[in-house]
């Protein structure tokens, strides 16, 4: 069994797609920047909104999330069953586990 995809070219979707080997889904409109140089690797049962972009050089750990209109940077590592809302992610950021980014406070 699968547990973990690298991905070693990019991948573009206009709509939204699935790797049911993996559990993983991808949201219409995302951009996945993976290259030989830079690979992306990404854990089982991962979720990415629509219109969100992946760097190449992340590693996505089981269960991530990754909201709509989500960037992450180049070198980023996101630890298993993490959250990540709308947000920003500038390059080499290191996430834990359990961890839970954006929203609001008021």
């Amino acid at each position: 069994m699968l547990t973990m995809l690298r991905l070693d070219e990019p991948v573009f979707t206009t709509e939204p797609r699935c790797w049911p080997e993996i559990d993983l889904s991808i949201g219409a409109f995302c951009v996945l920047e993976a290259s030989i140089e830079k690979p992306i690797y990404i854990g089982r049962g991962v979720s990415l909104g629509h219109c969100v972009v992946v760097s190449g050089g992340v590693s996505l750990g089981e269960h991530v999330r990754l909201d709509s209109q989500t960037f992450v940077g180049t070198g980023t590592v996101i630890g298993s069953r993490s959250e990540v809302h709308g947000v920003k992610i500038h390059r080499d950021v290191k996430i834990g586990r359990d961890s839970f980014i954006g929203g609001e406070v008021s």
